[in-house]
């Protein structure tokens, strides 16, 4: 017997994969494929012959080989040399050659050991004793043979699978020892992890290293079988490996140089599995890329008009066969649908390694920012925004969009001016100062630090001016002074760039509405540096397939699933509402809610003579702070309401001026005109609330209601003695008795009216007994409260080190803040009653508010 092999059977496949995974595990030897009769058509198609003994086989039993294969060694034959004359050279290196030099050449050193996998068929129902002659032998394989050609399923074989392993002492030429595991090529299941891995976008060599090992340890290696060692390449690859695995899956994920065919396919995929979502796909040609189109471009105003006229993008140009995707879900259709009103339109780059924009359509919800669609075009010219914006418009004919706020882009505004003609384009307010502070600080302009701050005051004076009026007199005053009479450059550009154009960038021109409360894009830079430092951070394929499938995988659901959660946590049936919030504000926006409650909690200063009806749902409300005096409309069923207050122009919201008019006549919250009591940014989006969630949220409102007005009237009752308890700690309420027991002896001394201190120490017992009751004893002696103290010491506070006047520069800020810093200064208004009185006060009036409108 061969003591350089050990043979044995084994029943399935299964057993067989185990079989050689052990083995591969303790010798540390990796054997490949040598020869298989399944590969060879003489073997696979002809018939195979019985006999009785095969090599160490001899158990007098029918026996019929079906498959052989044959493992060798990876050190084994080498390949045939190739017979080619070699060049004799004076050296053995030509530096000459291209070739690339091989210091060390093939692994293979002619080790003959080999794995032999037999799989057999016995038919042991012809098994014959160990004392039978050979005649009968035959006669039996006659018989065998005869059964086999009429139906070989009587003869019911048994198939089994023949293993014969080598041991070390087969090996020869090379050395088997601990270090032979880093020489054996990765297991097929750590390579196929790795492409798994990097399917998701996960690319990282340390990360996808660590889990191998779990995946090796958990997965692969069930308790019962032996272990891999830790130099065992093949389980637990090296970075190098990991690297070569992960760039040979980037490659076989590319069809193309610009991965077109690789999107086309998955395209094509999702189509079938979202039926409801809409793709558009036109792949980039060497064909001529755009034709002339009727589109007259001199009758398009511009937006920017160009000092030079220089910069001015042909419109007579129509891209063909240029490259464009665009992208949008029944979910985004949904959400453009309720709020396409007001729409932000904003191109990032660097998504990919192709200079290709990515263009998101985003609105502004009741609970964020959201993208309605998206696409990638060739390039950011007017064509081709227009054209993916056409698209976006057909797939949603019931859209029309009034407002559209855009960068400092010209091909953009002229894009939606060719699309949507009727709509009004705004400016951003962040990319007019940037333009504004990046020419006032460029050389060729000689602008000292004071000209750019004058000028930038008064270009701000311009862009927040309330009124028409006072945006006039703001241009006047800009056209008057030193700086644009005594500098042509700042003439040129202040007239040609922006006056000629203050429609788009000037508060006073800006329509009523709820289109007001944006003025930047600073909701769609949030969403792309979300997509570019999160989602696209996992992969490092740059490509425009992996792109799509980020988008269209990740980013575009979950920002959905934020929407719909968003609108789910602000209703009733997450979490009940507080009894103090009045009824009208429950299942609406968390950020809503909070903005009434700070307006209604500001309205509790004034009184009924500071509200005066005027009729026809109008009122006057006095200022706060001056003698002046705000109409306020509430509007109607084709008016919006209106008010003459800075806080209702800037954010049209309900100022507290409504609430007051709430508090001090007979409207409610339902006296407000419906288009603005139940516009969507007020309201939670039941579309996106489960069915059995709205039911549930009903029934909880129905059930409130009966008993809304036995609730309200005893918190109106019991008021006077919760104005302190509710709101009031106990570290708190024991400071202010302290206190005013110190007024009380302070006043002792100055007080000599007999009768009246008398009543006090009246009350001062009363008041001792009451007191008295509320302290725990024992055995009649009262019990110190101790409270439980917090193990985190607290920090040293942090000593500010004195900063020097830093040189004037010119400060990055809104219009809108600069005006607002220099305007709110003055207006603070002086409180005269103690902390206890006005918590006491503002409580009672939330009480009142939520029983007058419930």
């Amino acid at each position: 017997m061969d003591e350089s092999f050990v043979s044995g059977f084994v029943n399935t496949q299964d057993e067989l994969k185990q079989l050689l995974e052990c083995h591969s595990r303790v010798t540390l030897t990796s054997f490949a494929k040598w020869s298989n009769d399944e590969n060879n058509k003489r073997k696979r198609g002809g018939n195979n012959r019985l006999v009785w003994k095969l090599e160490d086989i001899d158990e007098n039993v029918p026996l019929q080989i079906t498959n052989r294969q044959i493992l060798s060694c990876q050190y084994g034959k080498p390949p045939q040399a190739r017979r080619t004359q070699l060049q004799v050279s004076d050296h053995s290196y030509d530096s000459r050659s291209k070739k690339r030099l091989r210091i060390q050449k093939s692994r293979k050193v002619g080790c003959p050991s080999k794995l032999y996998i037999r799989h057999i068929k016995r038919f042991n129902g012809f098994q014959q004793p160990k004392t039978v002659s050979e005649t009968q032998k035959r006669e039996a394989m006659k018989a065998l043979k005869k059964q086999i050609n009429v139906n070989e399923d009587a003869t019911n074989p048994q198939v089994v699978i023949h293993v014969k392993l080598p041991l070390h002492s087969s090996h020869q030429n090379h050395n088997v020892s601990k270090e032979s595991g880093f020489s054996k090529p990765i297991h097929s299941a750590v390579r196929h992890k790795i492409y798994e891995y990097v399917s998701l976008g996960v690319t990282s060599v340390p990360l996808i290293k660590r889990v191998l090992k779990t995946f090796v340890e958990s997965e692969l290696c069930h308790e019962n079988e032996v272990k891999p060692q830790p130099n065992d390449q093949a389980y637990f690859p090296n970075n190098r490996v990991i690297q070569t695995h992960v760039h040979h899956a980037l490659v076989a994920g590319r069809f193309s140089g610009l991965d077109q065919e690789n999107l086309a396919q998955k395209i094509v995929v999702w189509q079938e599995t979202m039926v409801q979502s809409h793709f558009f796909f036109r792949k980039c040609t060497d064909e001529e890329s755009g034709t002339a189109a009727v589109t007259n471009k001199s009758n398009t105003e511009r937006c920017f008009p160009s000092e030079n006229g220089e910069g001015v993008d042909d419109m007579s140009y129509k891209p063909q066969n240029t490259f464009l995707f665009i992208h949008q879900t029944k979910q985004q259709q949904q959400i453009l649908q309720r709020y396409g009103e007001l729409v932000l339109l904003d191109a990032t780059y660097r998504t990919t390694k192709y200079a290709l924009p990515l263009f998101l359509v985003v609105v502004r919800t009741n609970v964020g920012y959201i993208p309605v669609a998206e696409f990638v075009c060739e390039s950011e010219t007017t064509a081709h925004i227009a054209e993916a914006l056409s698209i976006i418009k057909d797939w949603n004919p019931h859209w029309k969009p009034q407002f559209f706020m855009i960068d400092y882009s010209e091909q953009e505004y002229q894009a939606l001016q060719e699309v949507f003609p009727e709509s009004q384009k705004y400016v951003c307010s962040f990319h007019r100062e940037q333009a504004w502070i990046r020419w006032c600080r460029e050389g060729k302009n000689q602008l000292t630090a004071n000209d750019q701050q004058q000028l930038l005051h008064m270009l701000r004076t311009i862009a927040t001016a309330e009124s028409k009026q006072k945006c006039d007199r703001a241009i006047k005053h800009l056209r008057s002074s030193k700086l644009y009479l005594s500098n042509d450059k700042v003439r040129t550009y202040t007239e040609t760039r922006w006056l000629c154009i203050c429609k788009r960038w000037c508060r006073a021109y800006a329509l009523p509405g709820f289109n007001v409360s944006v003025t930047t894009n600073n909701g769609v830079e949030a969403l792309n540096r979300t997509l570019k430092q999160f989602y696209l951070k996992l992969t490092t394929t740059s490509t425009v397939s992996s792109l799509a499938d980020t988008l269209i995988n990740d980013f575009i659901p979950d920002q959905i699933m934020s929407y719909t959660r968003n609108n789910y946590i602000c209703s009733s049936q997450y979490r009940a509402y507080d009894a103090k919030i009045p009824k009208f504000l429950h299942d609406r926006p968390r950020s809503f809610v909070k903005h009434c409650l700070t307006k209604i909690d500001a309205a509790s200063v004034y009184a009924s003579k500071d509200v005066e009806p005027m009729g026809d749902n109008t009122y006057k409300v006095r200022s706060e702070n001056t003698q002046e005096w705000y109409e306020v409309f509430l509007g109607d069923t084709a008016t919006l309401p209106r008010c003459q207050c800075a806080s209702f122009m800037l954010s049209f919201m309900p100022c507290k001026h409504i609430f007051a008019i709430f508090e001090h006549s007979d409207a409610t919250w339902d006296s407000l005109s419906p288009l603005y009591r139940d516009n969507p940014y007020f309201n939670l989006d039941s579309d996106f609330l489960s069915r059995e969630a709205q039911l549930k949220t009903a029934a909880a409102e129905e059930q409130e209601g009966d008993n809304d007005t036995h609730v309200q009237h005893e918190e109106v009752q019991s008021s006077k003695s919760e104005i302190i308890g509710p709101c009031l700690s106990v570290q708190s309420c024991q400071k202010r008795l302290r206190e005013k027991l110190k007024v009380l002896q302070d006043l002792s001394f100055l007080s000599s009216d007999v009768p009246v201190m008398s009543d006090v120490i009246l009350l001062l017992d009363s008041a001792h007994v009451k007191l008295k009751e509320t302290i725990q004893t024992e055995n009649q002696l009262p019990l110190h409260q101790h409270t439980k103290k917090s193990n985190l010491r607290q920090l040293p506070q942090r000593k500010k080190r004195k900063k020097k006047d830093p040189k004037p520069k010119t400060e990055m800020r809104s219009a809108e803040t600069a005006n607002r810093s220099n305007d709110s200064a003055p207006k603070k208004r002086v409180q005269c009653e103690t902390t206890s009185e006005a918590s006491g006060k503002n409580l009672h009036y939330f009480q009142r508010y939520s029983a007058k409108n419930p």
